[in-house]
């Protein structure tokens, strides 16, 4: 979801010059999806952004929103005012001097707040307006606020680096981002995402695609202040990575990694990511349990998932343990009173039927050897493979037991046969 909002917001800043009948209702969405929504930083920073562009040739009803907004949700979310801080800071910087009396007027009270991290946004947005008010010289400006600049600078000094670690990735927004002069496609889609720590799949390789050629606005940024800026969390970890060569001496080689769907697609189209192993579970009832399955049948490549009713994979406790794993998995519906019928057709297939079962002729897991074409059938949670299916297996294959409960969850089991399958057909 966080890489579609981050596609879409950044397609609309490309296209924002030529939204005119949408561009009230534009606004109108994004003022509420701060307001109602938690966004990741980049998408967060790219949105603030954008209302920024659609407002910023607006008349002094511009600021009228932003406070009205402002407004409405003091009191249930202070989060959603540090959302507009960084709007109404950029749209003061752009406006002339008369618009910036009004606007911090808005800043100065959240200031001295409650909430600790709308204080700090306030009084980043405060000591910018002072800064730049001293280089533009609004000497009418400096004349009735100018007493605040020491004022600011104390508290912010007395907050040490809990302030800069506030602000965390949105720093360079008060500092050396500017709207209009970044306004290229680098900013948008390298240097935000960049300083946010997206992914590198997502920036990486962008400035060679065919709109580097583009006319209607600058790919690259001609000022490289932001291009070349750095975070505080890169700067801290820089500086941490440097402690930990000196007391380490350089062998912290073993870090976690995340895996990344789409950096791995076209691996998999072109490797061995599907197996010969069919999962038949029409015997399970809980759909927690058909959901832990499915992701672990999408995980290790299993080609067919059999369920005994396909509504179940829009059921909510189904998707709680899915992880949308049922959008890559193939499923086929096969009905309990078809159970015995489906088995027959997929033995003339070619296929050794196998059951995770106890009985007095299983086979241990760890002692068996998979045929590459198997079909596993998996119990009920209670009742276990009735006995008009247990003729139709091949064999029963148990997983040995040192403790007291009698057997293990039929998602573990399940998990556990799929893991043996895959160490011995699919794992060089």
């Amino acid at each position: 979801i966080h890489l579609q909002k981050l596609r879409i917001i950044q397609a609309l800043l490309i296209i924002h010059p030529f939204i005119d009948e949408q561009r009230q209702p534009l606004i109108n969405l994004i003022t509420e999806c701060f307001c109602t929504e938690i966004h990741q930083p980049c998408v967060k920073q790219l949105m603030q952004w954008l209302l920024f562009s659609l407002l910023k040739d607006q008349d002094s009803n511009c600021l009228n929103l932003i406070k009205t907004k402002i407004d409405s949700t003091s009191k249930t979310r202070p989060s959603s005012i540090i959302a507009f801080i960084v709007v109404l800071l950029h749209l003061t910087l752009y406006k002339e001097e008369f618009y910036w009396f009004s606007a911090i007027e808005m800043l100065i009270p959240w200031c001295m707040g409650a909430h600790f991290k709308l204080r700090v946004y306030s009084q980043a947005a405060v000591r910018k307006l002072l800064e730049d008010s001293k280089q533009r010289k609004y000497t009418e400006f400096l004349n009735k606020y100018g007493y605040l600049e020491k004022s600011i600078l104390s508290v912010i000094e007395a907050s040490g680096q809990s302030f800069y670690d506030t602000l965390k990735s949105d720093e360079f927004i008060f500092t050396v981002f500017t709207p209009q002069r970044d306004y290229s496609f680098e900013t948008i889609y390298v240097d935000i995402p960049r300083l946010n720590h997206v992914t590198k799949m997502e920036w990486e390789n962008i400035l060679q695609h065919k709109f580097m050629k583009h006319k209607t606005m600058d790919v690259l940024n001609k000022d490289r202040t932001f291009a070349e800026s750095v975070t505080v969390n890169t700067r801290n970890s820089n500086k941490a990575m440097a402690a930990s060569d000196d007391v380490f001496g350089n062998n912290y080689t073993i870090i976690q990694r995340k895996i990344n769907p789409c950096q791995i697609v076209d691996e998999q189209e072109n490797s061995k990511s599907v197996s010969d192993l069919i999962l038949i579970a029409s015997l399970v009832d809980k759909s927690s349990n058909l959901g832990g399955l499915s992701r672990t049948c999408e995980v290790f490549g299993v080609r067919d998932f059999v369920l005994n009713d396909i509504k179940i994979l829009d059921d909510k406790d189904f998707k709680s343990l899915s992880m949308s794993s049922e959008g890559w998995v193939h499923t086929v519906e096969v009905k309990i009173n078809k159970l015995r019928e489906y088995i027959l057709e997929v033995r003339n297939k070619g296929y050794f039927i196998i059951g995770a079962e106890q009985t007095s002729r299983s086979i241990s897991l760890h002692k068996y050897k998979f045929n590459k074409k198997t079909a596993l059938v998996l119990g009920n949670e209670k009742e276990g493979i009735p006995a008009d299916i247990i003729p139709l297996l091949d064999e029963c294959i148990e997983i040995p037991q040192f403790g007291m409960v009698r057997s293990l969850n039929v998602h573990v089991a399940g998990a556990t046969f799929l893991w043996e399958y895959v160490k011995q057909h699919m794992v060089e």
